[in-house]
């Protein structure tokens, strides 16, 4: 059985307990968790009708996961039906959530840290007991990874040791026993680390040297970090000259 769907069995009537023509047997069925009834008003009762007297069990399906049903037998003859039997309740399996969890948020506290803020999982799309969240992040040219949060009351994670001055995209999944949900938002947060002291240009090169001058090349610097400004110093044991020159970028680093 799946979890959207529960099997009803029952002990066929005897032949003298029709008392008449036998026709089959109305089941009715309802939701009974209070977080989907009030909610989402599902507490709505479904019936349905089976033309055969022999029959003595029946799958329901397109269930809620995880939630709790109600469920009624009743026969029927040409002349109408029965009272009702008692009451049953039974539970559709746990699944995976259905959704992330709502109001993700995201902030960066240093060049290297992003704290994550999340909510619930709304209640019909928990479809089990979740046992903790994954934040999962990455950035162009950044392998994506995920931070793995035990139990279900935490609400927030500090990610450590990113890339400086880079934006990150973010998304939260809640998981139950079964398997990992659907991740948060189609559009998830973005947020860029903070700026930083920028690595050292790469490959500096003096091609053109003479008794007075010397021609200088680099390239910009492999971790930028921010918005580059070069400063050069002419050095002959004293400083005799410093040269600033600001290079301007086409956009922020990635």
């Amino acid at each position: 059985m799946s979890a959207t769907e529960l099997r009803v069995r029952w002990i066929p009537l005897s032949q003298g307990e029709w008392f008449g023509i036998p026709r089959g047997y109305n089941i009715s069925y309802r939701i009974v968790d209070a977080d989907f009834v009030t909610t989402h008003n599902l507490a709505r009762l479904h019936s349905l009708s089976m033309e055969d007297p022999t029959r003595n069990s029946f799958v329901l399906d397109k269930l809620e996961e995880f939630a709790t049903y109600e469920v009624l037998l009743q026969a029927y003859n040409d002349l109408g039906s029965s009272e009702a039997s008692p009451p049953v309740r039974a539970r559709t399996r746990e699944a995976a959530p259905g959704a992330g969890p709502e109001g993700v948020t995201a902030e960066a506290t240093s060049s290297t840290t992003i704290l994550v803020r999340w909510g619930e999982v709304p209640p019909i799309h928990r479809n089990g007991v979740v046992e903790g969240f994954k934040v999962i992040y990455g950035a162009k040219g950044v392998e994506t990874k995920s931070k793995t949060l035990e139990g279900n009351s935490t609400r927030q994670a500090t990610l450590t040791e990113l890339r400086k001055y880079t934006l990150y995209g973010i998304q939260v999944l809640a998981f139950t026993r079964v398997g990992d949900g659907v991740a948060s938002g189609a559009s998830p947060p973005l947020v860029r680390t903070f700026e930083d002291v920028p690595g050292p240009p790469s490959n500096v090169s003096f091609p053109d040297v003479s008794f007075t001058t010397a021609r200088v090349i680099w390239a910009a610097p492999e971790e930028p970090n921010g918005i580059i400004k070069y400063v050069m110093m002419k050095n002959l044991c004293t400083v005799i000259a410093t040269v600033n020159m600001t290079i301007p970028l086409t956009g922020p680093t990635e």
